[in-house]
C-alpha cells in the first residue's frame, strides 16, 4: 500500500441510533473530502454532485428558517437517500486500491441515514426528475454568468426546453411516459460530453460541468432498475430501446452486471428475458 494512501483507512465512527443527521452528514462529507482527490474526472462529476446533496440537506437543516421538520428539507432528505441507493454501482466501482476506504464509509453513513429516516422505496421512484431537476439547477444557476464556448453555450441552452418537458413528466414518477423521455434527453445530454471534455479542470465552469455529466451518467446507470406497471408496456419500452442499438446495448449490459437486483418481479430479469428473446 502508498503510504500517501494510508490516511484514506481511517474509519468513520459508528452511527449510534442517536446520532443526528447533521452529524452523521458531516461525517460523511469528509469522507467525501478524503476520497475525492483520488477521484478520476470519468467519475468526478457524480461524487461532486453526491457530496453536494450532502452539503445542501446540512445546509438546510442548521437554516432557522427550515430545520429537520421542514418540507423542503424532509424532501432533500429523502432525495440523498434514493440518490445514495441508485448510486451504488457507481459508489462499487471507484477504485479499490484508493477510494473504498472513504466509499464504504460514505454508503455505511448513507444507510444509516436511511435506517433513522425509516426510508422506503416506492414502487415508481422520481429518479428522472431528481436526476434533471439538478442539471437545471446548475444550467440556470451555477453556469449562467460563467463564461463558455458559444457553440457549447448554445448547445446547453437548447436542452432547458426538454428539461422542463421531462421534469414535468419526472413528477408523476419514472413511468413508461416518463422513460420515455428521459431515455432520449440523457442521450442528447451524452452527446455533449466531448465538448465537456474540452473544459480544462482549472476553467472556473469546470466544476459545473461536471456535475451535470454526473447527475446525468446517474440517471443513465438508474433508468435500468425501474419497475414497469406491465408486460404491455415493457415490449414498448424495448421497441423503443431497439431504434437505439447503442442505448440498448448498454442497457443489457448494465443489467447482467448486477446481480444484486436480480429479484422476482422487477424489470432486471424480466428485460433481460425478453431482450435476449
Amino acid at each position: 500500500m502508498r503510504p500517501a494512501l494510508l490516511f484514506v483507512l481511517v474509519c468513520a465512527p459508528a452511527m449510534a441510533a442517536s446520532t443526528s443527521y447533521v452529524q452523521m452528514l458531516e461525517e460523511q462529507s469528509k469522507q467525501w473530502e478524503r476520497a475525492l482527490p483520488f477521484v478520476e474526472r470519468p467519475e468526478l462529476g457524480q461524487a461532486l454532485t453526491l457530496k453536494k446533496l450532502t452539503r445542501q440537506l446540512i445546509e438546510a437543516i442548521e437554516t432557522p428558517q427550515l430545520g429537520e421538520g421542514h418540507k423542503l428539507t424532509t424532501n432533500l432528505l429523502d432525495n440523498l437517500i434514493m440518490r445514495y441507493r441508485h448510486s451504488s454501482p457507481f459508489l462499487q466501482s471507484l477504485d479499490a486500491a484508493v477510494a473504498v476506504p472513504a466509499i464504504e464509509n460514505i454508503t455505511r453513513i448513507a444507510d444509516a441515514i436511511a435506517k433513522k429516516r425509516g426510508f422506503d422505496d416506492s414502487p415508481y421512484s422520481q429518479a428522472t426528475a431528481t436526476a434533471y431537476k439538478q442539471i437545471y439547477e446548475l444550467i440556470t444557476k451555477d453556469l449562467a454568468d460563467l463564461p463558455l464556448p458559444k457553440d457549447l453555450g448554445a448547445k446547453i441552452n437548447a436542452l432547458k426546453a426538454d428539461i422542463g418537458g421531462v421534469i414535468g413528466a419526472g413528477n408523476s414518477g419514472d413511468s413508461l411516459h416518463t422513460l420515455a423521455l428521459g431515455i432520449p434527453l440523457y442521450r442528447k445530454v451524452e452527446a455533449l460530453y466531448p465538448d465537456f471534455n474540452d473544459i480544462p479542470a482549472d476553467d472556473v465552469a469546470f466544476p459545473v460541468i461536471v456535475q451535470i455529466q454526473g447527475c446525468n451518467e446517474w440517471y443513465g446507470r438508474s433508468f435500468s432498475k425501474f419497475d414497469l406497471i406491465s408486460d404491455e408496456e415493457l415490449v414498448l419500452l424495448i421497441r423503443a430501446l431497439r431504434n437505439d442499438e447503442k442505448l440498448l446495448r448498454t442497457l443489457i449490459e448494465k443489467l447482467e452486471a448486477e446481480p444484486e437486483v436480480r429479484e422476482k418481479g422487477t424489470l432486471v430479469p424480466r428485460l433481460i428475458e425478453k431482450l435476449k428473446s
